[in-house]
């Protein structure tokens, strides 16, 4: 057994389905045995945090996307004090649409409002991030047909149609 209080440092990455999207904001839940920390992702799908582990090294971690109900599950156990648990890349089953809104080829449309609708769902989802680049993105959508629309500061409005295949799709 470890010692009472063995620290850790734990970290890793969560990514989309397809294995190569970061995926930000995302809640990491890293439970030892009398301890529960909560952090979220940075914009490159990372976290790090040390943590309290009881004396028998254990660690629990659980990753969700807040609009999806997959869950991911990981176990560690640390074995020496102040290790580093490395979980490397943890990939959830959601998908992204992410895309850039501009005037013409080139100009942005700063914070662009951006929003889908499924076909056949009467709900709207609205883009989880949109930036001064005119970038946005969507993550954890369910599998369907949308229509994708965005907004700038007149009124004007444009729309395209995309497909999510399945689980994990990824789609700009």
């Amino acid at each position: 057994t470890l010692p009472p209080s063995t620290f850790a440092t734990v970290r890793g990455r969560v990514l989309a389905g397809d294995g190569a999207t970061p995926l930000e904001g995302i809640a990491v839940e890293l439970r030892g045995t009398n301890s529960v920390n909560t952090l979220t992702t940075s914009a490159d799908g990372r976290f790090e945090r040390r943590v309290v582990l009881g004396t028998d090294g254990a660690l629990t971690v659980r990753v969700r996307h807040p609009n999806s109900t997959a869950f991911t599950d990981l176990q560690r156990t640390a074995t020496t004090q102040a290790e580093v648990i490395d979980l490397g890349d943890i990939t959830l089953p959601v998908s992204v649409i992410s895309g850039r809104v501009t005037y013409g080829v080139t100009a942005p449309v700063s914070f662009p409002s951006v929003f889908a609708r499924r076909t056949g769902d009467p709900s709207t989802y609205f883009a989880d991030d949109s930036r001064e680049d005119g970038t946005y993105v969507f993550r954890g959508l369910p599998a369907g047909d949308y229509t994708v629309t965005a907004n700038d500061d007149d009124g004007v409005e444009a729309s395209i149609e995309v497909t999510l295949a399945g689980s994990g799709s990824v789609v700009t």
